[in-house]
């Protein structure tokens, strides 16, 4: 039965996902159902994180939220088993095969994320230090992040540095100020190489694949730095001021190399940046394929 819910849930049908939830929901008193359930749903989204399939995941994730606000999961290793299949889908290195599923990736990292507070937020009575688990489990993937070698960031690396800031973010300005700030300079680090020229989309006609691996890169950095400046630059500034370190766009600029000039941009000026970058690309593209013919 509980394959049938998940295929359902994951299935293409809207009134049939409708159904299976609540389905879901009717049979809450059934802790035997919802084990094998939370089992099954682990299973599958370790197999959909390999094969990068962005839709599936977000509607297993659906499928723990709905458990997690209508049923009462035991806290023994079928929660634990729960909280790190949306640990995978948060911070997990994987990224869309192509453009047309960008949105439902970013939805994934944010969606599982959201689940992860809401577990902390009902199971925290019952069982101690669990958010403590919960963010030392995504610290260790920060730290590992951050001692990879700069400049061999690749687009599932990136994508999963974007989920794991938007989830310390989402614990609260305490956590950030516990896990990201200190680290930001490191963090800059890594983020400085996309800014040096190592990743310019040069449109080269000879080989295509990686054009479009450039683009993507670049998309996916576009959306980390995005997210920074839009959610972590204010918060940035006031960690700064309470522990007595500069705020000037000097001393963002020693602090964080050239990222500093974006983290102390204004969304504003950002956005004209942007959108300058774009009118320049399209203008590129159209001599690329005007040189063609």
């Amino acid at each position: 039965m509980y394959r049938d819910i998940c295929g359902a849930c994951i299935g293409g049908s809207e009134e049939s996902r409708r159904e299976a939830l609540e389905q879901i929901v009717k049979s809450a008193k059934s802790k035997h159902q919802n084990k094998q359930l939370l089992a099954f749903i682990s299973e599958s989204v370790r197999l959909n994180v390999l094969q990068a399939r962005m839709g599936n995941l977000l509607n297993l994730m659906r499928i723990v939220k709905t458990l997690v606000n209508s049923t009462s999961i035991p806290p023994d290793y079928h929660l634990f088993d729960i909280i790190l299949s949306c640990i995978t889908c948060c911070v997990g290195e994987y990224a869309f095969k192509d453009t047309s599923n960008e949105d439902l990736h970013w939805q994934v990292r944010e969606f599982s994320s959201m689940q992860l507070f809401n577990i902390c937020e009902k199971y925290e009575p019952h069982c101690k230090y669990l958010t403590d688990f919960i963010l030392d489990e995504i610290d260790q993937t920060f730290k590992s992040w951050l001692d990879c070698p700069v400049g061999q960031t690749s687009i599932s690396r990136l994508a999963g540095i974007y989920g794991i800031l938007f989830c310390f973010k989402k614990f609260g300005f305490k956590r950030l100020h516990q896990f990201v700030f200190p680290r930001m300079p490191k963090l800059c680090e890594h983020l400085n190489a996309n800014l040096e020229g190592r990743y310019i989309i040069t449109f080269k006609r000879c080989d295509t694949l990686a054009v479009l691996n450039e683009i993507k890169l670049k998309a996916v950095f576009n959306k980390v730095l995005g997210y920074m400046m839009r959610a972590l630059a204010v918060p940035l500034m006031e960690y700064r001021y309470m522990r007595l370190l500069p705020v000037s766009k000097g001393a963002f600029n020693v602090d964080y190399g050239r990222m500093g000039n974006f983290l102390y941009m204004n969304n504003d000026e950002y956005e004209d940046k942007q959108k300058r970058e774009l009118k320049y690309e399209k203008g590129i593209k159209k001599l690329e394929l005007q040189d063609s013919y």
